[in-house]
């Protein structure tokens, strides 16, 4: 009987420590800093306002109108939606070593400040013609491309290139039942 105790406490430990580790590194969520004017998230296929303190989840759709502005901050990334901006948040990660923000911007600008932190922040932001891949940089992208560096360094290519390039991975990654 001893034994089968021992182990029925290893699997409940086990599914503990699962279920805590995938809190612990799931998707995470942003929030709203602050909002001037009108500002929306798309949730359930309707528009609905931001004020500051909401949370924005990843994969959600963003809005700013007409003289509208909002701050959106992520562990150690913060991005300034400047006025008639779309962006989707494609992804929100945080490990104990490293934070990833993906955004793609459909139209406008955002500026965006990724600090000099001790655990490593990357933010990618990507629009129909442009990718910019950042760590601890302050600097603004245009959904044409237009890339403005304020401080630290941005590498930027094309969309086409990026694409390229992450379709070459996906082809050279191993298919199901080769190694």
């Amino acid at each position: 009987m001893g034994d089968f105790m021992k182990k029925i406490k290893f699997i409940l430990f086990c599914s503990l420590f699962s279920s805590f580790s995938m809190m612990l590194f799931a998707n995470q969520q942003a929030s709203v800093v602050s909002v001037q004017g009108k500002v929306e998230v798309q949730r359930t296929g309707s528009w609905i306002p931001l004020k500051e303190g909401d949370l924005i989840s990843e994969g959600e759709l963003l809005n700013t109108g007409f003289k509208s502005e909002a701050v959106i901050k992520y562990e150690g990334s913060v991005m300034k939606m400047g006025p008639m901006t779309r962006v989707t948040l494609e992804k929100l990660s945080s490990t104990p070593v490293k934070d990833t923000v993906s955004v793609y911007l459909k139209t406008g600008a955002l500026r965006s400040t990724v600090s000099h932190a001790a655990k490593k922040t990357q933010q990618t932001t990507r629009s129909a013609t442009a990718v910019a891949s950042v760590r601890g940089t302050d600097y603004v992208m245009t959904a044409e491309g237009r890339v403005i560096v304020n401080t630290g360094a941005v590498a930027t290519m094309s969309a086409e290139q990026y694409a390229a390039s992450v379709n070459q991975n996906s082809d050279s990654a191993p298919k199901d039942g080769e190694s």
